[in-house]
């Protein structure tokens, strides 16, 4: 399944030249594999998971769009509904501050998420 997504990815001409692509051995997502993730400088990134040969071209489009946004972040309708619920994982950029994903506690405390 990776080298069908890898080739689909490779074939799309709006992409050629935008895009690296690295294969690797783990993602993390060992339950519901194929696994991949979109990451950029400044971006959040996405993992998505159980990804198969029907969805193909909604990640080659999803891809398109994200390399388009300024911040990753897909929203309703730039994420096709086959790859809603295949989005397993998103993490901020490396560079947000670390007060943006903090949650306050009653007492006025600060607590990761």
């Amino acid at each position: 399944m990776a080298v069908l997504l890898r080739s689909a990815l490779l074939a799309d001409r709006q992409l050629a030249g935008e895009i690296d692509i690295m294969m690797v051995h783990c993602l993390g997502a060992c339950l519901r594999p194929c696994a991949a993730a979109l990451s950029a400088v400044g971006k959040w990134r996405l993992r998505f998971e159980g990804l198969s040969p029907p969805v193909l071209s909604d990640f080659v489009a999803a891809t398109k769009v994200y390399n388009a946004t300024p911040d990753g972040l897909l929203g309703d309708h730039g994420l096709p509904s086959s790859l809603r619920e295949r989005l397993g994982a998103q993490a901020p950029p490396p560079t947000a501050p670390r007060r943006a994903f903090m949650n306050t506690t009653q007492e006025g405390k600060e607590r990761a998420p």
